[in-house]
């Protein structure tokens, strides 16, 4: 995705995408929205630079599993994890 540091709302959903997309330079992000894909595995440093996100969306994956570091997000104020395969 590059250097899109000003991107406060990035929307992929119903896109089949199977691995975390390449946003380490959306800084401004406030909105992630990948509903209905095929991802698998949320990476470790995927929430590093989100530091400003207020929602995310990951409704109807694959996911297994959700990293601690989702905790950092200290601005997150809606997380819809639904419909995913989470393990405890």
């Amino acid at each position: 995705m590059g250097d899109l540091y000003r991107l406060q709302v990035l929307q992929a959903s119903f896109n089949q995408i199977t691995e975390w997309p390449p946003i380490e330079g959306c800084r401004a992000l406030k909105e992630l929205q990948l509903e209905s894909n095929a991802l698998k595995e949320i990476p470790e440093e995927a929430f590093d630079t989100l530091g400003h996100l207020k929602t995310l969306n990951l409704r109807n994956n694959e996911i297994k599993e959700v990293p601690e570091t989702l905790a950092r997000l200290q601005t997150l104020e809606r997380l819809d994890l639904c419909n995913n395969k989470l393990e405890e």
